[in-house]
């Protein structure tokens, strides 16, 4: 599993051969690493101070979770965009703005 530096963000590749971008942020009030996996991506916040080779450690140790938490939101807009679009199909309902 290698980790590439590129501004702010790092590239961890899992144990399943997939890549994830992680957004690195150091936060004034951070007590903790904390890994946060969205629909928009993943973010991993920690204290002011803290190590490169701890976030990477962390990072590490939670990458096959997080592939699998990324994975599992591809399925959900997958799935909200066939659901969109029978909705429209359906029932002539215009697609939300945002979605």
């Amino acid at each position: 599993m290698a980790q590439h530096l590129e501004g702010d963000w790092l590239e961890l590749a899992t144990t399943a051969g997939s890549t994830i971008r992680v957004l690195k942020a150091a936060h004034p009030r951070a007590r903790r690493l904390r890994l946060t996996v969205t629909p928009t991506g993943a973010r991993v916040s920690y204290p002011h101070g803290t190590p490169p080779a701890q976030v990477s450690a962390f990072l590490r140790s939670h990458a096959d979770a997080a592939a699998e938490a990324d994975a599992s939101f591809a399925l959900l807009t997958l799935e909200l965009e066939r659901l969109l679009a029978k909705l429209e199909e359906w029932f002539g309902l215009p697609r939300p703005a945002d979605a």
